[in-house]
């Protein structure tokens, strides 16, 4: 007999007595949650330059919206915000939402030197799951 044989031996004898010790004992460990499940938070900012911020949210149905929120306050409560714009990040043809839905998003100006009184064009980056998609205002 080798002593590769040997030590095989050994083992499976090692692994037969440890599970005899548990006597048939299982048990699961508590689920693990994964962190693909969540959307990326909301983003503040001024996308068309009127000095107002919007919000930016990603959606489960892979979508994006630009909400404009109430500056003024309605019955000491919160209120709806009204939905500016809505765009898609699937392709025209495909409508399959599996795996495109947002994960990071991130927005800056292009050029922070522009004249007074000149809105700032501001750009949306998201990236999903399988691609980077960039918008301009």
């Amino acid at each position: 007999m080798r002593k590769r044989d040997l030590a095989i031996l050994m083992l499976s004898g090692c692994a037969i007595f440890l599970t005899l010790q548990h006597e048939g004992d299982f048990a699961f460990k508590e689920h693990v949650k994964h962190e693909s499940d969540h959307l990326p938070p909301p983003l503040i900012a001024d996308l068309n330059g009127d000095g107002k911020k919007e919000v930016l949210v990603a959606t489960n149905d892979a979508k994006i919206q630009v909400l404009e929120p109430q500056t003024r306050r309605v019955d000491e409560g919160f209120s709806e915000a009204r939905v500016l714009a809505e765009f898609s990040l699937l392709p025209d043809k495909i409508r399959v939402a599996s795996g495109r839905r947002a994960v990071a998003m991130a927005t800056s100006v292009i050029d922070r030197y522009y004249k007074d009184g000149t809105p700032q064009k501001q750009v949306l980056v998201v990236v999903t799951s399988d691609s980077l998609a960039a918008f301009s205002t």
